[in-house]
């Protein structure tokens, strides 16, 4: 992903079966802009997403910058 500030890349990723439910599990670096590392620096995050329903994924992400959150992505 790349946006204004940073880039994300994926460090590595599988589909893995958890609580007898299929999850897209991925982790990844965020490298933002240098001019902007004192209020956002490079950190490493971690997503699990649900994919028991192909058109709609859900889960959460951790990061190393002790953000979380939740994502939810639609198929179009």
């Amino acid at each position: 992903m790349k946006t204004a500030e940073s880039s994300s890349s994926t460090i590595c990723a599988s589909i893995e079966e958890i609580h007898n439910e299929p999850q897209l599990v991925y982790t990844y670096i965020n490298e933002p802009r240098a001019d902007i590392q004192d209020r956002s620096g490079i950190h490493y995050g971690t997503v699990m997403l649900k994919i028991s329903n192909p058109d709609v994924i859900t889960g959460n992400y951790f990061t190393g910058r002790n953000t979380r959150g939740v994502l939810e992505l639609k198929k179009v």
